[in-house]
C-alpha cells in the first residue's frame, strides 16, 4: 500500500506558495477533513523517520550525499558555465557599446553631410534655375536668329531679283557694245579698202604730192583705229567648244602667230586647234599618263609637253609624233617652257624641287639647278639666258643659266600659299603671279625686286592648282579666271576694269591665255571646255 508522507513544514510552504484566497480556502478546509488521516499520517512519518535513522536509513542518506555533491559538482560546473558566459555576454556586450558608439558617431557624420548635401542640392537647385534661365533666354534668342534669317532670306531673293535684272541690263549694254564693235570693225575695213584703193590709184605719184599725203593720213587713221581696238580685252565669244576635252584643262599655248593653240588635260590627249578656221588640226594620245604643261616652240614646228611620269617630250608638230624624250626627274613635272633666245634648250620644274636645262636636239639633261622648294611655274626672259621660277613655299626666284646654281634674287614669301603661274612682260621688267590662296594677283618689278600692287576685288576667287592668269592687250591690263567661271580683268593702275559673267564656262577657270597678234583671247576650266573671244 502507497503511503503518503505529509510534513507540516511542507504544508505551511506549500499554502505560501498558494497565492490565491480560492486555493488557500481549498486547501483549509481539505486540512479540517481529512485531520485524523493527517495525525495518522504523522505518525507514520515519525515511525519512518525512526526507521531513516537506522542503518539503512544511514546508506540511503549516503548515495544521496553522493548523489547531492555530484549534483552539487554539476551545479558548480553549470555555475562556471554561467560565470564564463556572463563573462562572454559582457564581453559582447562591451563590443555591442562600442559598435553603437561608432554607429552614432556614423549617423552623427552622415547627418553632418546630409547637411553639406541638403546645400548643395539647394546650390545645383539654384543652378539649373539660372540655367533653366540661360536656356529660355538662348531659346528666345534662337528665335529671334531665326526671324531675322528668314528676314535676310527675303531680302537676299529680293536682291537676287535685282541682280537678275541688273545683269539683264548689262548683257543689253554689252550687246550694244559689241554692236558697236561691230561697227568699228566694219569701219576699219572700209577704210582698209579705201586705202588700198588709193595707194593703188596714186602709187605713181611723187613723194610730196598732194595725193601721198593723203595716203599717209589715212595710215595714220589705221593706226588710230587699231589703237582704239586694242584699248580693251575681247569681250564678244567667238566660239565655245564644249568638252574639247573630256576632263579638265591643265595648260593651253598659242604659236607666235596665233595660228595655232595646244591644250592638255587629265584625258591624256595633246590637241591642236585653229583658232581662225575654227577646226581641231590634230590630236593624239601619246603615253597613257596625264599630261600637265604645253609650250610652242620659237620655230613654231615643235611642241614641248611634260607629263606625270616625270618625264617631257619633243612633239613634231608638222609628223606629228615624238621627236625627244627628256628623262631626268623624280617626281611630277609641273612647269616646262623653251629658253627664250636659245632655239635649243628648254627648262623644266619639278615637285622633286629641281629645274633643269635640256639639249632639245639629244634630250640630255645640261644643267641641274636644286631649288629647295617645289617648282610650281616657271617663264623664260625673252633672249636673255634668265628664268624665272615660282615655288610651293610662296617664294620667287631668278637664275641665270650661264653662271651657278645661286639665285639672282629670292622674293621670300611673296604669297603664303603655293603661286600657280607667272607672266612676264616683253621688255623682261615685270612679272604678275597668282597663288593657290585665290584672292590676290602681284605684280613684281624684276629691276628694283619689289612688289608694285596688289590686283584684288570682291568677284575674284580662285584657288585652282592650276590657275593661269595672263597680260591683256599692250600688257596694260591683267586677265585671270574666277571659280564661278566668269573672267575679270584689271588696268595697269590695279583698278578693276571688266568683268565678264559666268555663262560661258560651266566650272573653275583653269587658265587664260591672250594673242597680241590676232587679238584673241582663249579660256579653259575644269569640266573640259575651250572659249575663243575676240
Amino acid at each position: 500500500m502507497l503511503q503518503l508522507i505529509y510534513f507540516p513544514e511542507e504544508t505551511e510552504q506549500l499554502k505560501a506558495l498558494v497565492k490565491k484566497s480560492n486555493a488557500h480556502k481549498l486547501l483549509d478546509q481539505y486540512l479540517l477533513s481529512n485531520k485524523k488521516e493527517i495525525q495518522m499520517f504523522q505518525e507514520q512519518n515519525d515511525v519512518y523517520i525512526q526507521y531513516m535513522e537506522s542503518a539503512q536509513g544511514a546508506q540511503i542518506y549516503s548515495q544521496e550525499i553522493k548523489a547531492l555533491e555530484l549534483r552539487k559538482e554539476e551545479l558548480e560546473r553549470q555555475n562556471q558555465e554561467l560565470v564564463d558566459q556572463l563573462k562572454s555576454s559582457k564581453g559582447r556586450e562591451e563590443s555591442l557599446q562600442a559598435e553603437v558608439k561608432d554607429q552614432q558617431e556614423l549617423i552623427k557624420q552622415l547627418k553632418i553631410n546630409l547637411s553639406s548635401l541638403g546645400e548643395e542640392v539647394t546650390k545645383l537647385n539654384m543652378a539649373a534655375e539660372s540655367q533653366a534661365k540661360d536656356i529660355r533666354e538662348i531659346h528666345q534668342s534662337r528665335e529671334q536668329t531665326l526671324k531675322d534669317l528668314q528676314l535676310c532670306m527675303v531680302q537676299k531673293n529680293q536682291l537676287e531679283m535685282q541682280m537678275v535684272q541688273e545683269k539683264i541690263k548689262l548683257t543689253d549694254q554689252l550687246n550694244e557694245l559689241n554692236e558697236w564693235a561691230e561697227q568699228l570693225q566694219k569701219q576699219k575695213r572700209t577704210l582698209d579698202e579705201d586705202k588700198e584703193r588709193l595707194s593703188k590709184q596714186f602709187k605713181d605719184f611723187s613723194t610730196n604730192s598732194p595725193v601721198q599725203t593723203l595716203s599717209k593720213t589715212l595710215q595714220a587713221s589705221d593706226a588710230q583705229i587699231s589703237r582704239i581696238m586694242l584699248d580693251d580685252i575681247p569681250q564678244m565669244v567667238q566660239r565655245r567648244i564644249t568638252k574639247h576635252h573630256t576632263v579638265e584643262i591643265n595648260d593651253l599655248a598659242m604659236n607666235i602667230n596665233g595660228s595655232l593653240i595646244a591644250t592638255v588635260g587629265g584625258d591624256k590627249i595633246v590637241k591642236l586647234y585653229d583658232p581662225i578656221n575654227l577646226n581641231v588640226i590634230s590630236q593624239n594620245t601619246l603615253t597613257d599618263e596625264i599630261y600637265t604643261t604645253c609650250e610652242f616652240s620659237p620655230q613654231f614646228d615643235s611642241l614641248l609637253v611634260s607629263s606625270t611620269d616625270n618625264t617631257s617630250q619633243i612633239i613634231s608638230i608638222q609628223q606629228w609624233k615624238q621627236k625627244v624624250r627628256m628623262v631626268g626627274h623624280t617626281d611630277q613635272i609641273t612647269a616646262s617652257v623653251f629658253l627664250g633666245g636659245d632655239k635649243d634648250s628648254c627648262i623644266t620644274g619639278s615637285k622633286d624641287r629641281n629645274i633643269k636645262l635640256w639639249n632639245i636636239q639629244s634630250g640630255s639633261c645640261i644643267k641641274s639647278i636644286a631649288a629647295n622648294s617645289q617648282v610650281r611655274a616657271i617663264t623664260s626672259q625673252n633672249n636673255v639666258p634668265v628664268i624665272l621660277s615660282a615655288h610651293m613655299d610662296g617664294s620667287l626666284r631668278g637664275y641665270s643659266i650661264k653662271s651657278d646654281q645661286k639665285p639672282i634674287f629670292v622674293e621670300k614669301n611673296l604669297f603664303d600659299d603655293p603661286i600657280t603661274s607667272i607672266s612676264m612682260t616683253y621688255d623682261n621688267n615685270y612679272a604678275i603671279c597668282c597663288s593657290k590662296e585665290g584672292y590676290y594677283i602681284k605684280s613684281y618689278d624684276l629691276r628694283m625686286q619689289k612688289v608694285l600692287k596688289v590686283f584684288q576685288h570682291d568677284k575674284y576667287m580662285n584657288s585652282y592648282d592650276h590657275n593661269k592668269i595672263c597680260f591683256g592687250p599692250d600688257e596694260r591690263f591683267i586677265i585671270a579666271g574666277c571659280a564661278d567661271g566668269a573672267l575679270i580683268s584689271w588696268n595697269d593702275q590695279g583698278k578693276f576694269h571688266k568683268h565678264l559673267t559666268k555663262g560661258q564656262h560651266e566650272g573653275v577657270v583653269t587658265c587664260v591665255q591672250y594673242h597680241p597678234v590676232s587679238g584673241q583671247m582663249f579660256s579653259a576650266d575644269n569640266r573640259g571646255n575651250l572659249v575663243i573671244w575676240k
